[in-house]
Formats: structure tokens, C-alpha cells, sequence
């Protein structure tokens, strides 16, 4: 039985990936800690980007012990997110492969560890977010990136199946997580380690999200 093209999904990553905005985020995590007499590390910073928001606000609350509640250092993180992310573009080819994707009948999902505040706001502010089926963000999985179940609620918001659908990320941590949830993953390597010992096995590399056209629309 042939699954229907509507059944088939694309599923993407948001920062790094769809928006290009790992700057604007390593630029929020310093000053943050900036604020709080702390010092980051390009290291942290790295190993921050893919759990969900509120992991990565916790881990830094522990590892650097901030003063204040957990609750209020959330609030102010995302007030320096929310205050720096209008300026955030689509990554290079994001435009033309969303055009190509709703053009031929896939299910285009933004699968995240941002928030969906922040994510909807940026969709609707690009003028992408008539074309997206649904987002997915940590805030509604109980385990976040590098787990399964963010891309496993992602094909269930979707409606799609995993063996018709791709996935695209740009970390390791993100990759792992789309692999085990069954999902073909591509990643995009422009600006990132492409030798990385970290990439899950079956991954395929590309440079740019246009690569991936001539796979969506055939």
C-alpha cells in the first residue's frame, strides 16, 4: 500500500538549521552569565545547543550556582531571547525548500528545543508560518534532545510516518535524536564540524538546505 504524499513529512530543526540564529543565542547565553558575574565557554555553549530551554537555563543555574529561583532566571533569559531573536533570518535555501516542500504535498514540522512562544513569533514575523503543519517544541516532551521523543511527537502532530519522512539537523545532539526515532536525517554541516566523531551513523551531510529540493519534489 502506498502511503499518500500528505502522510509525508518533513520535519525541521529551528535554530542552526531552519533560522539562522546560533549567533544571536551564543551572544544572549554570554550575556547572561555576563550579567550574573559568570564567565561561559564556547564549550558550554555547544553542549547547550539542543536540550529544551528550561534544561539548559537549569544546568546553567547549577553549574555556575545563580542566584534567584529558577523561575525568575527563565524569565530573564528569555527576555534577552525574545529581545535579540526579531533579527534572526532564514537560513540560506530554508524559503525555497519550505515553497518546494508545501508545492509537492509534505507535512513540514518545526521540531525544537525553543519555546513556542518564541518559535511562533519568529514563523510569523519571516512570514513562513502558513506553511508549517505544526511545531514541536521540549516544553511538551518529558525527555528533550538527544532523547527520541520530541521527533516521535513531531510524525504524531504531523500525522506522518517515519519511514516516509526526513528530518534536519545541525548538531549531534539533535541528530541523535531524530536517528532513534527511525527518521532519515540530513545534516547541515555549513559552518559546523563536518568530522565530527559525535554524528550518529546513517546521517547524511549537506551544505545547504536546497539539496534537499530535488528529493522533496520527486
Amino acid at each position: 500500500m502506498t502511503v499518500p504524499t500528505a502522510r509525508r513529512g518533513l520535519l525541521l530543526d529551528l535554530d542552526g538549521t531552519l533560522a539562522r540564529s546560533v549567533g544571536v543565542l551564543e551572544d544572549v547565553y554570554y550575556r547572561f552569565l555576563d550579567e550574573r558575574g559568570r564567565r561561559g565557554s564556547p564549550e558550554e555553549f555547544t553542549r547547550l545547543n539542543g536540550p529544551a530551554f528550561a534544561e539548559v537555563v537549569a544546568t546553567l543555574q547549577r553549574t555556575h550556582s545563580l542566584p534567584g529561583s529558577l523561575d525568575q532566571l527563565k524569565i530573564d533569559y528569555m527576555a534577552l531571547i525574545r529581545q535579540s531573536y526579531d533579527s534572526v533570518e532564514p537560513n540560506e535555501g530554508a524559503r525555497a525548500l519550505i515553497a518546494a516542500s508545501a508545492a509537492a504535498g509534505w507535512r513540514i514540522g518545526v521540531v525544537t528545543s525553543n519555546t513556542l512562544d518564541v518559535t511562533l513569533r519568529w514563523l510569523r514575523h519571516v512570514g513562513l508560518a502558513d506553511r508549517i503543519t505544526a511545531v514541536t517544541t521540549g516544553e511538551t516532551v518529558a525527555r528533550g534532545k538527544p532523547a527520541p521523543d520530541i521527533y516521535l511527537k513531531a510524525l504524531r502532530d504531523c500525522e506522518c510516518q517515519a519511514a516516509q519522512s526526513c528530518a534536519v539537523e545541525d548538531t549531534p545532539t539533535g541528530a541523535i535524536s531524530a536517528v532513534n526515532a527511525g527518521i532519515k536525517t540530513y545534516v547541515l554541516t555549513a559552518g559546523a564540524n563536518t568530522e565530527s566523531p559525535a554524528w550518529p551513523v546513517g546521517v547524511e551531510k549537506i551544505r545547504s538546505l536546497e539539496q534537499l529540493i530535488p528529493l522533496i519534489s520527486s
